[in-house]
This record gives structure tokens, sequence and C-alpha cells, in this order.
């Protein structure tokens, strides 16, 4: 069976708000996609600084401290007044502190070895030499210096054995204490972006000298790998929604999903709303077979709109897709399906990238 799809209403302070203030409840226990970088830190600008500043808020209460300085996920966040550090118009980001981004290549190394590489690995932060205390007041016993990840289990999937972690998916479920505006907003996904031109959102630095040789010039090699994304993001929801899983470690039931590489990194050929076609097509693709349902809530834009029109078998409520091959016999737009071809072709998506 597929993933089931539909449009939602964008919450009232943006993406990074997962859902309103109660009295409104959330419709089910959900994590938020978060389009991320490759050196794979959570915060700078854009939606993965937006998330990440919504994370460093929710983290820097969770211990119950009203007074001081938080500072690990890379921010710099005054409890007592609840304001971000900020710098030139955008909330100061230090990406060097985020252990966020330490953890995460820590899991992705080991996500990328041979005999993982197309399976889920999943991990706790003990595993990854980290410590996470039961009780958030707790120091780290392995650095009392630095402090705990308020993350209960994380999960991690490459179709690549890469050095590079494009179209890698993690998953974080996070402690109770941590999660934030609701309980139910229990977990966070994070994918990075394919490059299609070599930029970065404002607040995320230069790039770095070499990083060109990490674009994709060809549109069909860009679109491939949204494509392989989408499908990673279902593959590591499946394998979270199967396990078996803690009473702390609630099942999976809806994903908000934005458009991936859609806007600083999309390829100059490709536009923001094929961009979003290839990401549903992956997840499409995937045979979803955890007895739980999944809805993938899409970001509302013109774009995401027009891709869920286009692929969307019509019926009330949360839809499944057709697949990208229908969409393309019935458009006969030539560009669009050369874009495609790779897709359509069904290249093996183990290595893709490396073993071309």
């Amino acid at each position: 069976k597929q993933v089931k799809f539909e449009m939602v209403a964008a919450p009232a302070k943006g993406f990074a708000k997962p859902y309103p203030e109660k009295p409104e409840e959330p419709k089910g226990y959900m994590g938020f996609l978060v389009p991320g970088d490759e050196e794979l830190f959570l915060g700078g600008g854009a939606l993965n600084g937006a998330v990440g500043q919504v994370l460093a808020q929710a983290h820097a209460h969770a211990d119950g401290a009203e007074e001081g300085t938080h500072e690990w996920t890379g921010f710099k966040y005054d409890r007592k007044s609840k304001q971000f550090s900020m710098q030139g118009g955008l909330a100061e980001f230090d990406q060097d502190k985020c252990e966020y981004s330490k953890y995460q290549k820590k899991l992705f190394d080991a996500a990328r070895q041979k005999k993982k590489c197309g399976k889920v690995h999943e991990a706790t932060p003990k595993d990854m030499n980290e410590a996470t205390p039961k009780d958030m007041n707790e120091t780290n016993p392995k650095d009392p210096a630095k402090p705990p990840l308020p993350v209960a289990r994380s999960l991690c999937r490459v179709f690549t054995t890469d050095e590079h972690p494009f179209g890698a998916v993690f998953m974080h479920v996070l402690q109770a204490k941590a999660r934030p505006h609701d309980p139910k907003n229990f977990s966070v996904l994070y994918t990075v972006g394919v490059l299609g031109k070599n930029a970065k959102a404002p607040g995320e630095g230069e790039p770095k000298p070499g990083r060109e040789k990490l674009v994709k010039k060809k549109a069909e090699d860009f679109v491939k790998v949204l494509y392989d994304t989408g499908a990673n993001v279902v593959h590591v929801a499946n394998h979270y929604n199967t396990r078996k899983r803690t009473p702390q470690e609630p099942a999976l039931e809806r994903i908000r999903v934005p458009i991936v590489s859609g806007g600083t990194f999309r390829h100059p050929d490709v536009s923001a709303e094929w961009a979003a076609m290839a990401l549903l097509a992956g997840m499409q693709s995937v045979a979803y077979t955890s007895s739980q349902q999944l809805v993938v809530e899409l970001m509302p834009s013109p774009d995401m709109e027009g891709a869920l029109k286009q692929m969307a078998v019509q019926q009330e409520g949360a839809t499944p897709l057709k697949s990208i091959t229908q969409v393309l016999e019935s458009d006969k737009d030539e560009k669009k399906a050369k874009a495609f071809k790779l897709v359509v072709k069904g290249q093996p998506r183990k290595c893709w990238l490396c073993c071309q």
C-alpha cells in the first residue's frame, strides 16, 4: 500500500511551528521533514534555521532552567528573555557548536558502510558515543561539560556509500520534555537536498572551495536524487513504525513535508513544481507495509499544489498518487520527460551516485 498525501494549511507562525497551541490538538503523532545542509547542522537559514530555532527553544527549557544562555544547538538563546541573539537580522548561529551536526555525522558515517547501505541504520546517542540521561537535569557522564542530546532514538538511511550525505534521511525521536509545542510533535526528520547550483541559504555562510563539483549538472541526475530522497523518507518511516517500540516511542502518524531543493539549491532547468513531483514520486514508489497509516502533510505553495494536482488520484481526503510514468504519459511534455528519464528507467537505487 501507499502512504497518503494531503495539502495542509500553513501554521499561524510558519512551517517551524508544527501545530497551533492548545486547545486545538495535533491531528496525530507527527514529525517534520527539515531540508538541511551537507554539514548536517540543524540551524542556519531558511527552513533549517526556522526548525532549529524551535528545537533550540524547546531544548533550552527542557531541564526547567529559567535563566542562563543556551548555546549547544548552535544558537545563542537567553532563557530569561526568551530571545535569540541576532546578527544582521538573523538569529546568530555557530555551526561548530551544533551538537546535532556532530551526532548526525556519526550516524551518517555508520549508515553509509557497505553492509548497511540501502538499509535503515538505527542507533541511540549512547551507541554513537554520546550520552542521553533519563533525567534532563543530569550531566553527560562521558563529558560533564557537554550537554546531553534530548534524543531517545535515531534512524538513518542512505542509498549510496558516497562521503557526501545528499539524499540521506535521518529521524530523531525526541525525549518527551524536549518536544516543541505539544508532546505529539515527537520527531524530527532531516534530509540533505541535492545541489542543482552551488549556493547557500542566508545565514549559512559561503560555499566551501570545491563544493561546485558536487553540483548535479544534468537535470535528470538532479531529479533522480530527489526521487531517491523521497523513497528514503518512506523507508525510514516504515522501518520505525514496523519495529518494536517502547511506550515512549509512539507510532509515526503524520510527516509534514516541504519541497526539497526547490529554492536555493534548485537546478536551473528544473522547476520547483518538478522538484516537488520528484520527491512525491519517490515516496509513492515505496511499498509501505506498516499497519499504521501514514499521512504526508504537504506544505502549501503554488508549486506543491501544482505537483499534487498532476499526481493525485481524485478522491476525498488524504489521497494516493499516480506513478510518475502515468503522469508523463498524460502530460506529453518532452522537457519534463527528459528530466524524469532516469526515474522512469527505474535504475537500481543502491549506490546510484557512486557506482554509476
